[in-house]
């Protein structure tokens, strides 16, 4: 008897010292549900996933890191912080252990989002951008028959919906003073021409900062967009944009999937995935905003060979062709990938059209300065240009 607990003892040892723990993402993107059926699907059983919300994803591998025995060996991180990861030396480089095969097919305007002084800091793996999000049959009621292709047209068909009595708040969005907000702030900075930088220099302060940051300001004061969208975070909007209390908004590519979930969604084979639209004083045909996700090895893991094994495994192709109401990492898949839906064409266009938030070190402190002028401006406690110019004072204060 004593034999067989000392067995059992070493099993139970053994599966504890070689198994990978996996910190992972509650929220966009690829769900709990797919990564647990996924692993069940290929006899994973050495893998623990710990799912977290995104504003507590940051900090745990922070906690995970400055552990001896580590929490987690492999976690997924947004491409914003891997210039603070890997310049505190966070995380583990994955230079030597990748195939480089597997990198030629990825999108530069990807891979490069996870690089830092030449090294990879982490594997691309969720190709999340935003899209933007019609309900056509509040349209016909208004009387269009095609989505906007520009914001001015957009606004216009709100107010008809508006004037109307179709809908009281034919828009809405993530407003809330967290990440989105640098995320929706960025792709309308794209969509009247901007950028974040100017002649090499962080600009926030731009003329084409202040369009857009006008045109949020007068969505609220036209009541066009829900005044809870200062308050609303992504799910929060998907729900409801899928309880068809909504004409327009733009989210994450999940959006799509649980718009067409008849479990969820009240407005099958109503709601759409179109371009976001861009001001009519830019020539450019559409924008979007990047929230590229990586899977990356903890530094102080005592398991890099488990968790490059881990890493290999979630990006298979087979996992992007399971999963595929995301947009595949390789570009292999693209064209078989554009063929399954109608809208999977305007997807990929939208990724050659992202804008990406700055890359910085201190990148939270930036985007905590930047929000909080927003949010005053948004709030009507300060112009759209005095908030602007504010932000850009105290942003070249950062030491």
């Amino acid at each position: 008897m004593k034999k067989y607990i000392f067995i059992l003892i070493i099993i139970i040892s053994y599966s504890i010292i070689f198994s990978v723990n996996f910190l992972y993402m509650y929220q966009a993107g690829y769900q709990p549900e797919d990564l647990i059926n996924y692993l069940n699907s290929q006899n994973a059983t050495n893998i623990n996933i710990t799912f977290k919300i995104y504003e507590e994803m940051h900090e745990n591998i922070k906690i995970s890191e400055n552990l001896d025995s580590p929490l987690y060996d492999v976690a997924l991180v947004d491409l914003i912080w891997i210039p603070e990861l890997a310049k505190n030396h966070m995380l583990y480089p994955l230079d030597n252990l990748i195939n480089k095969k597997y990198l030629e097919d990825i999108p530069k305007n990807i891979f490069n989002q996870f690089k830092y002084n030449n090294k990879i800091w982490a594997f691309p793996y969720l190709t999340n951008i935003q899209h933007f999000f019609v309900n056509k049959e509040i349209l016909k009621k208004a009387g269009f028959n095609e989505a906007p292709k520009t914001l001015e047209e957009m606004e216009h068909q709100a107010k008809v919906i508006k004037e109307k009595g179709i809908l009281e708040y034919p828009i809405v969005d993530s407003w809330t003073n967290e990440e989105v907000l640098m995320c929706e702030f960025t792709w309308l900075l794209g969509a009247f021409g901007g950028k974040y930088y100017e002649n090499n220099s962080l600009k926030v302060n731009t003329k084409e900062a202040i369009n857009a940051l006008s045109f949020m300001k007068r969505l609220l004061d036209e009541k066009l967009i829900n005044p809870l969208s200062l308050e609303f975070k992504e799910d929060d909007v998907l729900n409801v944009f899928i309880n068809g209390d909504a004409a327009f908004t733009t989210n994450w590519t999940y959006q799509s999937r649980y718009m067409e979930d008849s479990r969820y969604s009240k407005i099958i084979k109503k709601g759409s995935l179109e371009l976001i639209p861009v001001s009519n004083k830019t020539n450019k045909k559409t924008v979007s905003v990047s929230g590229f996700q990586g899977l990356a090895i903890l530094k102080n893991s005592k398991n890099i060979k488990g968790s490059i094994e881990a890493i290999k495994l979630f990006t298979k192709k087979e996992f992007f062709k399971k999963f595929n109401y995301e947009i595949p990492l390789y570009k292999s898949m693209y064209t078989d990938y554009s063929k399954e839906k109608y809208y999977n064409e305007k997807k990929l266009t939208e990724l050659q059209n992202i804008v990406n938030r700055p890359s910085l070190v201190k990148y939270n402190e930036f985007s905590k300065i930047l929000r909080r002028y927003i949010y005053m401006a948004l709030k009507g406690l300060i112009s759209p240009k005095e908030a602007l110019n504010k932000a850009q004072k105290e942003i070249e204060g950062m030491n």
